[in-house]
């Protein structure tokens, strides 16, 4: 890592990213990032940034399976259902998960401050783990991913707390923002492409039907319908660029 990229890093390289983190003077919370059961990291893309009974430290206290409780006041996951949040709404008008988006390059530059360069900079992700890495730099991650950030840095809230991350020991404090995968950074962007051109004939038959993934009340959705038409070949190419972009967010 450059000397330059390294000073586009934040200070210890922590994040801006802080899921499922209360102000404990409104009793509100202060980011749409979440860590869920699953162990993903999710936005919520809606106005309640509250916590669901499927985050991380919510289910492992209230159930010890929160898979199986209703769907009510739980944050959907892109990544686990492998489709976007704006087609699973098309499918399922009636379900009561929380709308959520997977953080992608673009969603995390939505919610937070990051500018295109910063998120643009390969060490700015921490990548899966190789065989002689320095401990001090290892961290075992909620999500499955053993990574490696670009420098050495305490544990954050996404780190497994039942097996100490190697670094434990060089730093054993815990800040409260998440380690960036770049792992399921690009497990979630998948979603977008996969599904919009390569998802399978399930996959393209759903895009056939509904026409697009984005929502038709979207500005860019109206725009381009107004362009090419509703049901124009050129006007659903480009919103389907859109889409795999990740332009879906409110």
């Amino acid at each position: 890592m450059s000397a330059k990229e390294y000073a586009k890093l934040p200070h210890s390289q922590e994040t801006k990213i802080r899921p499922c983190n209360v102000n404990p003077i409104t009793g509100k919370n202060i980011s749409p990032f979440h860590i869920l059961s699953c162990g993903h990291l999710a936005a919520v893309n809606g106005a309640d940034w509250s916590c669901a009974l499927n985050c991380f430290y919510t289910a492992s206290i209230a159930s010890p399976s929160p898979d199986s409780v209703p769907d009510v006041n739980h944050i959907y996951c892109e990544s686990c259902q492998n489709l976007p949040i704006s087609s699973y709404e098309a499918i399922h008008p009636a379900h009561h998960l929380r709308p959520a988006l997977s953080p992608t390059q673009i969603v995390i530059g939505h919610y937070t401050d990051y500018d295109e360069q910063e998120l643009a900079i390969p060490s700015f992700f921490a990548r899966l783990s190789r065989h002689r890495d320095n401990p001090q730099y290892i961290h075992r991650l909620l999500c499955g991913h053993e990574v490696f950030c670009a420098t050495p840095r305490s544990c954050a809230s996404n780190c497994k707390q039942q097996s100490h991350c190697p670094s434990f020991g060089f730093r054993a404090s815990r800040l409260d923002d998440a380690i960036v995968c770049r792992e399921c950074v690009s497990e979630a962007e998948k979603v977008y492409f996969q599904f919009a051109s390569t998802g399978g004939v399930h996959a393209r038959d759903i895009v056939q039907q509904y026409g697009v993934l984005i929502p038709s009340s979207h500005p860019v959705r109206m725009s381009l319908d107004r362009l090419g038409g509703a049901s124009g070949a050129e006007s659903m190419r480009y919103v389907r660029l859109y889409d795999a972009a990740g332009f879906i967010l409110n």
